[in-house]
């Protein structure tokens, strides 16, 4: 990954920066994109998006920490980098369809 190539140790310090550096930018920043996308491209006024998102971010943070946490910390210091991106990509995975049942689940949307 990026953050891998810039900050490359698996020393504790350099896997703890990495962790922080990353639930900042996902934990909040691409969590919250990728739960308003969803609710407006299934149709959701843009304005009503980002107040569920607003609303329903702080949980997801917590839910991101907790979970991407303890991976990441497996991810950047024990996990061989060759494995990673499977890895990684079953995470995201698991992680994609839980956005998803936070943005439309708690929010569904009624059917013509």
């Amino acid at each position: 990954t990026s953050i891998q190539a810039r900050l490359p140790g698996r020393d504790p310090a350099s896997v703890a920066l990495k962790v922080i550096l990353d639930a900042g930018v996902w934990g909040f920043v691409g969590n919250g994109a990728l739960i308003t996308a969803r609710l407006a491209m299934e149709g959701t006024p843009f304005a009503d998006a980002l107040a569920i998102t607003r609303r329903e971010i702080p949980g997801v943070f917590r839910s991101d920490v907790c979970v991407w946490t303890t991976y990441n910390s497996l991810c950047y210091g024990v996990i061989p980098k060759h494995i990673q991106p499977i890895s990684t990509t079953l995470m995201t995975c698991f992680w994609s369809a839980y956005l998803s049942w936070v943005s439309v689940g708690s929010h569904p949307q009624q059917t013509p």
